[in-house]
């Protein structure tokens, strides 16, 4: 029996959550490395979602993500990765 589209979105959704869960976040401020790859975890199905790279905004050593689109941003859509 062939998936339908709804089908094979729900277990890429359910791929990309998983490796989410997976990704070892770092749990103490002070390390950065494990933060950076972390967000390289996260800007992974952004990027293929959005079809954009996001900016990576580095503040006291720290990697943040942001995605833009338009020139008149509306919307601000926030959340952390990290255990903290």
């Amino acid at each position: 029996m062939t998936a339908t589209r709804a089908e094979v979105a729900v277990e890429a959704l359910v791929a990309d959550i998983e490796t989410l869960v997976r990704c070892e976040p770092p749990s103490s401020s002070s390390d950065h490395e494990p933060a950076a790859r972390s967000a390289d975890v996260v800007a992974a199905p952004g990027r293929r979602l959005l079809d954009t790279e996001p900016d990576r905004v580095v503040i006291d050593g720290c990697t943040h993500l942001r995605w833009r689109f338009g020139e008149a941003p509306r919307v601000l859509l926030l959340g952390h990765h990290d255990t903290v």
